[in-house]
């Protein structure tokens, strides 16, 4: 009997390496993500330190609140880059998301597809070699 074939194969297999593909992006952006969190973890912190030891009673050292102020300057603008990072990597994965979706979605259409054409195949197939038989029991018998 002779081996199924499926014409769309090549569109089949550049499709699901076009899935991978945009599951290989959307893992990275999932580990940009990640690797975000601890920085920002780390600044808020470095905030709210600042925050809790600029709240001291007693003599005020102008030089001192100024450094303060310049360093929670410095602090806010850190986090706040982190956070518009956080938020262009949200939009990314977003993204990536409904592509993978879509590149599951066709990679699926076309497998149900060939799993369709192979059992048409299958039952041509065996109607063939059931008639096949039938006309050499047929030949046999006359």
């Amino acid at each position: 009997m002779p081996k199924f074939v499926f014409r769309l194969d090549a569109l089949l297999r550049l499709r699901q390496a076009e899935r991978d593909q945009h599951r290989r992006e959307l893992a990275g952006v999932l580990a940009a993500e990640e690797s975000l969190r601890p920085a920002r973890e780390a600044l808020a912190t470095e905030l709210q330190v600042l925050a809790t030891t600029s709240r001291r009673t007693g003599a005020i050292d102008t030089a001192d609140l100024l450094a303060r102020e310049s360093e929670g300057s410095r602090l806010r603008a850190s986090l706040a880059k982190l956070e518009n990072q956080q938020a262009e990597l949200l939009e990314q994965f977003t993204a990536q998301q409904a592509a993978l979706n879509r590149a599951d979605a066709q990679v699926g259409a076309l497998e149900k597809l060939r799993e369709r054409r192979e059992l048409e195949w299958r039952r041509a197939s065996a109607a063939g070699e059931l008639k096949s038989v039938a006309n050499t029991t047929q030949r046999a018998t006359c």
